[in-house]
């Protein structure tokens, strides 16, 4: 029995076949914290005459993940002072961050009574940007989990080998420019959102995909060989 597919039937299958077993390595399981409304996340004070940065629980209660996931009831705190150096160049409101106190457990996710540790981890805070209100961070190490709850977001970054802060912004505040000139002695307080990654240990499909992925490809190349496109003539030439 022949079945006779269209040429377009043959390139979708064949592309369908590619993107599905591509997409096992392409989805980051993550969770997001919004700004929340009710409390500091971020303070910008001095400490010792210079510029600093301390973090506070963000008491969003809207820490999500995939699926639209809640970590019902949750908070997220950043912990960390750190103090602010200028980097000179063509990048404005630029400045790295050295920390100087706040323990090692940077990132911790609890229940918003603090009676139970769902997540902990460390990381640390490298550079803050003024102009474009971001911040970026070094490697999400040292995760522990402990998912009492059963979310879902958890249960994905348990399974997963690295971590990361794919985003890290906080509100822009109008006095920044007179506090960072050091012409205001005043602290502020300003509210940030982040999301962290997770990344697969096997960054790489399994072998099932690896065997779709080829077939794909495979279903592809011989459409294109038989429309002329991959005729390549390796014969020898003769140079007159």
């Amino acid at each position: 029995m022949k079945i006779k597919m269209k040429k377009a039937g043959i390139i979708s299958m064949a592309v369908m076949m590619i993107l599905v077993s591509a997409g096992g390595v392409l989805a980051a399981p993550y969770y997001t914290v919004g700004n929340g409304s009710s409390a500091t996340a971020m303070q910008e004070f001095y400490q010792g005459g210079v510029q600093a940065i301390k973090f506070f629980p963000a008491f969003a209660n809207d820490v999500t993940g995939p699926a639209g996931d809640t970590i019902i009831g949750s908070l997220q705190q950043i912990s960390g002072i750190y103090t602010l150096s200028y980097v000179s160049g063509p990048t404005l409101g630029l400045y790295n961050l050295t920390k100087v106190g706040g323990g090692t457990s940077t990132i911790t996710v609890d229940t918003n009574d603090l009676s139970t540790t769902l997540f902990t981890a460390t990381a640390t805070a490298l550079q803050i940007n003024f102009a474009n209100n971001t911040i970026s961070w070094s490697s999400v190490t040292n995760p522990t989990f402990n998912n009492t709850i059963g979310s879902t977001a958890l249960t994905d970054l348990a399974g997963d080998s690295t971590y990361a802060f794919t985003s890290f912004t906080f509100e822009s505040l109008g006095s920044e420019t007179a506090w960072l000139s050091g012409n205001t002695g005043q602290t502020y307080n300003a509210r940030y959102s982040s999301e962290l990654d997770g990344f697969s240990s096997s960054a790489v499909p399994e072998p099932a995909e690896w065997m779709l992925m080829f077939i794909g490809l495979g279903m592809l190349g011989f459409y294109l060989r038989r429309r002329g496109y991959l005729n390549f003539d390796f014969s020898p030439q003769t140079v007159a």
